[in-house]
């Protein structure tokens, strides 16, 4: 774990000289192309995701992100009736729902009874799977 950590602190804190040019050709020569890409991907998924909890969720208090990968919907009338806080219904949602958020409480007392979802890697289907999941385990 030292080794790991040294080398994790060097390449975090002060990248090598390689990586750096890396990074500048990337700038340079293909960052619009991965963005004419990827941009319309995270799109979509953020509006399936956003779609879903809305059919799905219809309690619940979420706002649309205009950047970022990420929601944070407000579950706290779900979270009410259940007599949970966010961070034992994240552990409710895993084991029992197999989805993995981040209960909003992590992030401040402004977060409290939100959950951190992100739609950066899943598919639309899983996506949907997911808030459907999410959804049974508020019932």
């Amino acid at each position: 774990m030292k080794v790991f950590n040294r080398v994790k602190q060097y390449t975090n804190l002060n990248p090598p000289t390689p990586a750096q040019y890396v990074g500048l050709l990337y700038l340079r020569k293909y960052k619009e192309k991965y963005l004419s890409e990827t941009l319309p991907i995270y799109k979509s998924r953020m509006e399936t995701m956003y779609k879903a909890i809305r059919e799905h969720l219809p309690e619940t208090v979420v706002v649309k992100p205009k950047a970022g990968l990420f929601m944070f919907p407000n579950m706290e009338p779900y979270l009410r009736k259940l007599g949970m806080s966010d961070v034992d219904f994240v552990m409710k949602l895993l084991r029992q729902c197999h989805v993995a958020a981040v209960p909003g409480s992590a992030f401040g007392e402004g977060g409290k009874n939100h959950l951190r979802l992100t739609f950066a890697k899943e598919s639309e289907k899983a996506i949907k799977e997911g808030i459907r999941a999410l959804s049974q385990c508020v019932s």
